[in-house]
């Protein structure tokens, strides 16, 4: 029911003919009043017990979606919680490294920059796709020479530098290749896996990211920053 409290502040053609569906669905009719019960149930499910309750406790008995989102939205996506997202993605881009698949799969490796970039998007200081597969490659200081040679091929090719994706997956092939045991009890996935559909701030967040893959890295202080720990 994204309906119920969609936010929809710029201008831009919409990406998807649900996505339209969705920003002109009427506010005024008897189905959206049930839907908005129903969401509200589902959003209080979710932040309930969490810090993040505090802000809409003074309003649980109107068990509307929409005015609970308001205080959410103005707290979260605030100028504060903004900065701190940002450099959440900044010390993850800056500091995260890939060594090789027994201490910190490739798999992992890739899903952190690609929520990383994302919050840059969200927060309105994206990269470019060459500067995203650039970051991506030089942080990789994997010793096999199998893995480096195929790091060595994406820097060259004109196509790949063009997609994070098309890139990740491209040494993701290697990976696999190289560290065949370490893989086996993974069912193989690619990039694409993590994409995220939806527009501005929908789909999987970097503390999300961060909370499934590297949990004994992290220390997750959800929803507010999350710092990455150097020892």
């Amino acid at each position: 029911m994204p309906y119920v409290i969609r936010n929809r502040v710029d201008s831009t053609p919409f990406s998807s003919d649900t996505e339209e569906l969705v920003y002109s669905a009427p506010l005024t009719s008897k189905v959206f009043k049930v839907d908005l019960a129903k969401a509200y149930q589902i959003h209080k499910g979710l932040i309930q017990g969490t810090p993040a309750w505090a802000w809409i406790k003074e309003l649980h008995r109107a068990a509307c979606a929409r005015k609970s989102m308001t205080p959410l939205r103005t707290n979260y996506d605030g100028p504060g919680m903004t900065r701190c997202r940002l450099e959440s993605a900044k010390t993850i881009i800056s500091g995260t490294k890939y060594l090789a698949e027994h201490t910190f799969s490739f798999e992992k490796y890739v899903t952190l920059f690609k929520a990383a970039f994302e919050t840059l998007t969200e927060c309105e200081e994206g990269m470019t796709a060459n500067a995203q597969v650039y970051t991506l490659l030089k942080n990789i200081e994997c010793t096999n020479s199998q893995v480096m040679a195929a790091v060595a091929a994406v820097r060259v090719s004109q196509t790949l530098q063009l997609s994070f994706t098309n890139s990740a997956n491209a040494i993701s092939e290697t990976v696999l290749l190289v560290f065949p045991d370490t893989q086996g009890k993974f069912k193989k996935r690619h990039v694409a896996s993590v994409e995220k559909d939806g527009k501005g701030q929908g789909g999987q967040t970097v503390v999300e990211a961060a909370r499934e893959v590297v949990a004994p890295m992290v220390v997750l202080t959800f929803p507010t920053c999350i710092r990455v720990q150097t020892t």
